[in-house]
């Protein structure tokens, strides 16, 4: 289920975000801690509970500033405000046939008033969340923990673990916890809190989770948590609802990723099939752990970007890649872009790239024959674009900062034709002047955090070259704006991102579970 996060300050403020997001969630978390005071003692003073939505469950929230939230008193007056609620509102909501829970943290059972809350719950049928929070990382051991929520608390309690993750490996710990506690699905709640947790709130149905929370961004404070996202994105984009245990697992690793608009485009492809998979973005630091992660999830297909390309390829070029096999393209480039699964769970590793860059320059330039490239940057990118320009005729200038890597890249590749180097700076002027009929930008100048930046401030375009700049987002960059002054033609990241991803969807089609 979808639990929208109200987390406005006022009850206007949140009936306004239910208006914003109707349609896109199954419950609802009131958070009370987030309303004004004064709104608190309007709540308790009406009649009823606000309804929002016809059908849609509600969970009461009353958070601690050490658990994310912004109580900062002291706990008996916070649970026993809670419990009023609970006897003279959520009670008859329950009668009503309404579900209703109450989230309250483990420590609360030594409380005088926390006992009462929840007796209180059990009494009138609110069903109670027990929640730990851990914002500094994710405990060794995950499962563990879900047990002495479980333990901790009276029959039909929910257990929940919040907890920050730091990385690949706090996740694969994570998605170790759901999956040892799958035969009890529905029963726990797990969320995976920051960028590299972000894949165990979209994928929530998928391991086994009871729910995954989204909040509205433009509420004046933001998200309501670390890594959440609003409903609509989840529902939509994400595909949440028609996910299951059994639905196929797609990804992008890279770092950073989350900007990433491969998702949109795979899984709009996954619906217009009527395919049951989801493509989620996975902020990766450690591609061995990843790899555990891929095990875990069964996960079918992937694309690889910065800075994952070349160490992905070793899985298929290296001493260990008994099993596997590779694309041609793999295996001239050195930088893997895509990986599959074939009928028989092995992987296989591909370049979409090159082809990729290919089809949108050869609509401008259809023949590279003896045309003089400049590319910048000798990055995993970089020689995708080097591998399929010299296959295709053209002479290349590779351009990098770090002169010996270029140099690096032109010597391997010198076999393919006429290939040169030089550091990406002025003393490469007079060389850039022969090799200027296009100028392909590979680097990641000009995206965040360098918006802005130029990698080539030293250039000045006359008009006649063809641009070529594979970022595409920011779609803008200062080169490109320096480009287009000039009345150079321009070829946009995006018109590669379309190319090289279509490859990959053709790919991904042919994977079989």
């Amino acid at each position: 289920m979808i639990c929208f996060t109200l987390s406005a300050d006022t009850l206007d403020g949140m009936s306004a975000q239910i208006d914003r997001y109707r349609g896109c969630f199954d419950m609802v978390e009131l958070r009370l801690d987030l309303l004004k005071q004064e709104e608190r003692d309007k709540l308790v003073r009406a009649a009823s509970l606000p309804v929002w939505s016809d059908g849609v469950a509600l969970i009461l929230t009353f958070r601690r500033q050490t658990d994310g939230g912004a109580w900062s008193g002291e706990d008996t007056p916070r649970l026993n405000y809670v419990l009023s609620l609970v006897e003279n509102h959520a009670a008859s909501l329950v009668r009503e046939g309404r579900r209703v829970f109450i989230d309250l943290e483990d420590d609360v059972g030594a409380v005088a008033a926390g006992r009462e809350v929840a007796d209180a719950a059990a009494r009138h049928g609110v069903r109670i969340i027990r929640s730990r929070h851990d914002f500094q990382g994710t405990p060794d051991d995950p499962a563990a923990v879900l047990g002495e929520l479980a333990a901790c608390g009276g029959p039909g309690e929910i257990p929940k673990l919040a907890v920050q993750v730091r990385g690949s490996r706090d996740l694969v710990r994570l998605v170790r916890a759901a999956d040892s506690v799958r035969g009890n699905a529905g029963s726990v709640i797990i969320v995976g809190m920051g960028p590299y947790g972000f894949p165990s709130r979209v994928l929530a149905p998928r391991i086994g989770s009871f729910l995954s929370y989204g909040s509205d961004p433009g509420a004046g404070r933001g998200h309501a948590a670390p890594g959440q996202i609003d409903p609509r994105t989840m529902a939509e984009l994400y595909r949440y609802r028609s996910q299951g245990p059994n639905t196929e697992v797609f990804g992008i690793i890279g770092n950073p990723v989350l900007h990433s608009r491969s998702p949109a485009f795979h899984n709009a492809e996954f619906e217009r099939q009527g395919r049951d998979a989801v493509y989620v973005p996975f902020p990766t630091d450690d591609i061995e752990a990843f790899r555990e992660l891929m095990t875990l999830l069964d996960i079918r297909g992937l694309s690889v970007t910065i800075p994952h390309k070349e160490v992905v390829a070793g899985w298929f070029n290296g001493a260990g890649a008994q099993g596997v096999t590779c694309s041609p393209e793999l295996t001239a480039v050195g930088a893997c872009n895509t990986v599959v699964r074939d009928a028989g769970g092995n992987l296989v590793g591909a370049n979409t790239d090159v082809e990729g860059f290919l089809e949108p320059l050869l609509r401008r330039v259809p023949d590279l024959r003896n045309r003089g490239v400049t590319v910048l940057g000798a990055g995993g990118a970089a020689r995708a674009v080097v591998y399929a320009l010299l296959s295709s005729g053209a002479r290349v200038l590779v351009l990098n900062r770090n002169q010996d890597r270029a140099e690096s890249l032109a010597h391997e590749y010198a076999h393919l034709g006429q290939i040169s180097a030089g550091a990406l700076s002025p003393e490469a002027l007079p060389l850039l002047a022969t090799h200027n009929d296009i100028v392909v930008q590979t680097t990641s100048v000009g995206m965040a955090p360098e918006l802005g930046a130029d990698p080539l401030p030293f250039y000045r375009f006359s008009g006649t070259e063809v641009l070529y700049e594979i970022i595409y987002s920011p779609p803008q960059t200062r080169l490109v704006s320096r480009a287009q002054a000039a009345g150079c033609s321009v070829v946009g990241g995006e018109e590669m991102f379309n190319a090289q991803a279509e490859r990959q969807a053709q790919l991904f089609a042919q994977t079989v579970k």
